[in-house]
């Protein structure tokens, strides 16, 4: 059984530097619980301490392990930013502390063996957050003092009830970014590198995302080549490049299961790398947060699917609004780059807490705006709703069947207005107190190959309120033929978002009094074949 060294960032013998302050403290960690059986003329693992400093160190960062299981896995002993591929990292995790990076039965007992001390929670973390942040060999990566404070003083998790479950390994597989920790009543957007090794070239038919609703987006790329992805480090890193050589793949604002339409999928090679953008806030003024999100993704063997999908981000940089209090409306047009017409699945919008209103129009030749297509203050992006609310932080995607073609000489056409009431101008920037206008596409250049159904009608079904309503400890929402294992969004009596829910398999679905607020709400169960059905309810305290 093999029993290598955990770690070995320090040298007991000589002076192992690694510069201020993350990996001192991580050296530290491993001086006082390790170093006692990876020493001397027989260390444990036969990998001895005593070696150069600089030595040492290559040893760790992207060493190979000597156990032959962990070798055949593809594993490192340290993999910067990957704890699902850090041999040493899967070492140390014990009691389900990482669910990402288990111990395979076949790669050795969990360290440090007994009867030696077992690593806290917090020196766990110290090395989780080391690795994540790309085990640099210089600099402060970590924050010890926000990570002692969540252990020790308590915080907020993502994921109380732990990670979500993974697909099947013959549906899919699991990737996740974080966790990174958010002081009280602070934010962060971070960005990093995430290489695939599938088995074969894939064809991802559906995303889900899932994170929590602390978080601000999430965006999804994918590198051209290994050349493009070398621009950017290994790890978390708090910035990019994305001058060239990466395109997007997905945008979401909250929790999103992206389930592409028959016929198309994403197209994936074997060996693609991606690249996550997370955004998070921490809504909390007085307890740490820990940030992560998890993708659960879909595939299908390549050359199944007729169609590509693609995504664009479509900004417009040019705002700047004035903090006097008044409506300030900025427009954009856009014609498409390429030489191609374009088939609109989904389209949504974004802004920041400023925004008041976004719509997007069908552009004229002339550059003016022609047909209004998308809404973001109206349910389901559907223009000129009856009661028009705009929700910044939750904006609908507007989905078309068939597709919507928007031919080359077109374009789009986008409007959003903002009122600044606060102390400053604010103009384009990153975090939620500057201010974006944003259009999101996912679209194809050809429909060939694909079998589209006319626009489906909207069902309205009578009587379809729960039984009881008023709605005083729990009622039953009876489910029409055919939506099943759709979705049912729920609003205010304003017409503003309040949740999402997944409809069950059966004829019914439990509503429960303390999921909402005291009030009337009307909901929308949408059908996985685009058909709607709509009632309403009253939560009575």
């Amino acid at each position: 059984m093999n029993k290598f060294l955990l770690v070995v960032l320090f040298s007991s013998i000589g002076h192992f530097v690694f510069g201020q302050s993350t990996a001192l403290e991580v050296r530290a960690i491993f001086d006082t619980k390790c170093a006692s059986c990876h020493s001397g003329g027989f260390p444990a693992g036969n990998l001895d301490m005593s070696v150069s400093n600089d030595e040492l160190y290559d040893r760790l960062v992207w060493g190979e392990p000597n156990n032959s299981v962990a070798k055949e896995l593809g594993d490192k002993l340290i993999y910067p930013g990957r704890l699902d591929k850090s041999y040493l990292f899967k070492k140390i995790n014990t009691e389900n502390f990482e669910a990402s990076a288990p111990l395979d039965y076949d790669t050795g007992h969990h360290m440090p063996a007994y009867p030696g001390d077992p690593l806290t929670d917090i020196e766990k973390e110290m090395i989780r957050q080391w690795i994540l942040f790309g085990a640099r060999e210089t600099g402060e990566t970590v924050d010890k003092a926000l990570i002692e404070s969540y252990y020790n003083d308590g915080g907020l998790e993502a994921f109380p009830d732990g990670a979500p479950d993974p697909p099947s390994a013959a549906e899919g597989f699991q990737m996740k970014m974080g966790p990174f920790f958010l002081e009280p009543g602070g934010e962060l957007e971070y960005f990093q590198k995430y290489e695939l090794e599938l088995p074969a070239d894939q064809e991802v038919t559906r995303i889900d995302v899932i994170m929590s609703n602390y978080s601000h987006h999430f965006l999804l790329y994918a590198y051209d080549d290994a050349a493009a992805a070398a621009q950017d480090p290994d790890g978390i890193i708090p910035d990019q490049n994305h001058t060239t050589g990466i395109r997007l793949v997905a945008t979401v604002q909250e929790a999103q299961n992206i389930e592409l339409p028959e016929g198309t999928a994403f197209f994936w090679k074997d060996d693609e790398i991606l690249q996550f953008n997370s955004h998070y806030i921490n809504y909390s003024q007085s307890l740490p947060y820990a940030a992560e999100v998890y993708l659960n993704v879909y595939t299908q063997p390549s050359g199944t699917a007729a169609q590509e999908m693609k995504n664009a981000l479509i900004p417009n940089l040019g705002i700047f609004i004035p903090n006097d209090g008044e409506e300030h409306v900025f427009e954009s047009q856009f014609s498409l780059p390429f030489d191609q017409d374009w088939y609109i699945w989904n389209m949504s919008s974004h802004t920041h807490k400023l925004g008041r209103d976004f719509d997007i129009f069908l552009r004229n030749s002339d550059g003016t705006p022609g047909e209004h297509i998308y809404e973001s203050s109206c349910p389901n992006g559907e223009p000129d709703c009856p009661s028009p609310f705009y929700d910044y932080q939750h904006p609908p995607v507007k989905e078309w069947d068939p597709f919507l073609k928007v031919p080359l000489s077109e374009g789009y056409f986008m409007r959003a207005s903002y009122v600044n009431n606060g102390p400053f101008n604010v103009g384009w920037g990153p975090t939620s107190d500057d201010e974006m206008m944003l259009m999101g596409v996912m679209y194809t250049t050809s429909i060939d190959g694909l079998t589209s159904t006319e626009d489906p009608k909207e069902i309205k079904v009578l009587r379809n309120d729960p039984v009881p309503n008023p709605v005083v400890n729990e009622s039953m929402i009876e489910i029409p033929n055919g939506f099943s294992l759709g979705k049912i969004h729920f609003y205010d009596a304003k017409g503003s978002f309040v949740k999402t829910a997944d409809i069950p398999s059966n004829f019914m679905m439990k509503v429960y009094n303390s999921d909402f607020e005291a009030g009337m709400y009307f909901y929308e169960m949408v059908s996985k074949q685009g058909q709607k059905a709509t009632g309403k309810m009253i939560i009575a305290r």
